[in-house]
């Protein structure tokens, strides 16, 4: 018999990689393994071909029934816009939670201080995952005396995602041993798919050589250090930069490019369309992906950069510090100018070695980011998920009952006790025999 999976996902046209990059390449792939059923928060219209079969949801309106009908597959990020009701509802229904960001600061701390200003939840998560000082450090935060990416890189939640879960997907091979480390999840590392495009014909690239960044441009993306670099740059009028893509609110950066007296070398483009964006990808020399600090994810815009044999400066850290060093050029944290300018010099010095970098990453992507081989064995994954479940259930109602005895008497003619070794009992027989009957 088919598995059935409820997918849990943005949908185009979402302004998210997840919709575009992600989940509508994998959702054809996914109904060759299983029947799928796609569950989406959004409100407004998805896409036409994705009308069909599709559940829409909030957290407040959901058909639990429909969802606890097959086994249900989370995507998890940090953009609240499309991720906050997934969290909800994969909190209440286990399933299996796909990390696209690990360090998760700003989807729980958007949640609780800008939906729902909840700041006494907020202050409980952070100190049951992290202790006392990330509670307090939370209330730093919440009244606007530090950064998201501060708190998010010192306290990033990502066990809080999994606290219900049959089990995680990552796509760093660096997260899959930490979490792996800590034996309490069925965890499955899987590079991030990504659709190679079809080869573009190649253009003669020369002076003045574009650069191009893209996506959704917040903070920790480095486009002030960029631009500083540029600035500082003696022979900056060698080149053209290209920004693609939205801001955080509340950003400066027309105004620091009037500042640095940049107008004429770099253009602000917005949200474009795919086609037009792979054009800018088409005619550039090197394309930008500063993370600092990363939020733990995998990264579609190095793969979207890849797909095009587009070189690309990436800060080493997190999932990037991963990546071969003939497919990509390092950026130091810390030391992002002077490499910055390490790296102009060299383009301009022999830009077909930048050409060869390019190369060099579209072969990856072609060989280890395969959607097809993804899709089969998340499919495996999930089910080999759900027939656990019972020993899951055993493991977190052996978590919730200890932190419960430990404030209570536990003498052994305690009531409390006694119901509560019953039911870790039966559950742990249930577990057994499901493991039992799977060998046979």
């Amino acid at each position: 018999m088919r598995p059935k999976i409820n997918w849990c996902s943005p949908l185009p046209p979402a302004k998210s990689s997840i919709a575009h990059d992600y989940s509508a390449t994998l959702l054809p792939l996914l109904r060759e393994h299983a029947d799928v059923t796609v569950w989406c928060e959004q409100h407004h219209e998805v896409d036409a071909e994705f009308a069909d079969d599709v559940e829409f949801f909030t957290p407040e309106k959901c058909d639990w029934r429909k969802l606890h009908s097959g086994v249900p597959i989370y995507q998890i990020g940090n953009n609240i816009e499309y991720h906050a009701g997934i969290w909800e509802i994969a909190r209440r229904c286990p399933g299996v939670i796909v990390l696209h960001d690990t360090r998760l600061q700003h989807l729980v701390a958007g949640i609780h201080r800008e939906q729902r200003n909840d700041r006494a939840n907020y202050r409980r998560i952070n100190s049951r995952f992290h202790g006392a000082l990330a509670m307090h450090v939370g209330d730093v935060f919440w009244d606007h005396g530090a950064s998201t990416e501060f708190i998010a890189a010192q306290f990033p939640l990502t066990e809080a995602a999994l606290e219900n879960a049959l089990g995680g997907v990552v796509h760093s091979r660096t997260i899959f041993e930490q979490l792996a480390a800590k034996k309490r999840w069925p965890l499955l590392y899987l590079p991030l798919p990504y659709r190679a495009a079809p080869r573009a014909q190649q253009r003669e690239k020369c002076a003045p050589f574009r650069i191009v960044t893209f996506g959704y441009i917040g903070p920790n993306r480095q486009i002030d250090v960029l631009l500083r670099a540029l600035h500082a740059y003696e022979r900056r009028e060698q080149f053209r930069l290209d920004i693609y893509g939205e801001f955080w609110r509340g950003n400066r950066i027309p105004e620091l490019i009037a500042e640095l007296g940049l107008d004429s070398i770099v253009k602000l483009h917005g949200f474009v369309s795919t086609e037009t964006l792979n054009d800018a990808l088409d005619n550039a020399s090197l394309g930008v992906n500063l993370r600092w600090p990363s939020m733990g994810e995998a990264s579609a815009t190095l793969l979207h950069m890849w797909s095009r044999a587009l070189p690309a400066l990436v800060t080493r850290t997190g999932w990037y510090a991963e990546q071969s060093d003939d497919a990509v050029c390092f950026i130091e944290p810390r030391n992002e100018i002077r490499d910055i300018h390490r790296n102009l010099d060299a383009l301009l010095a022999n830009p077909l070695a930048f050409a060869v970098i390019g190369e060099n990453g579209r072969r990856i992507l072609e060989c280890d980011h395969d959607p097809a081989n993804y899709a089969r064995a998340i499919t495996d994954f999930a089910v080999e998920c759900a027939q656990m479940q019972p020993r899951v259930a055993a493991f977190q109602m052996t978590q919730r009952a200890a932190a419960v005895l430990d404030a209570c008497d536990v003498s052994p003619e305690n009531p409390l006790l006694q119901n509560v070794a019953r039911e870790i009992a039966a559950l742990t027989i249930a577990a057994a025999r499901d493991k039992s009957q799977q060998s046979t």
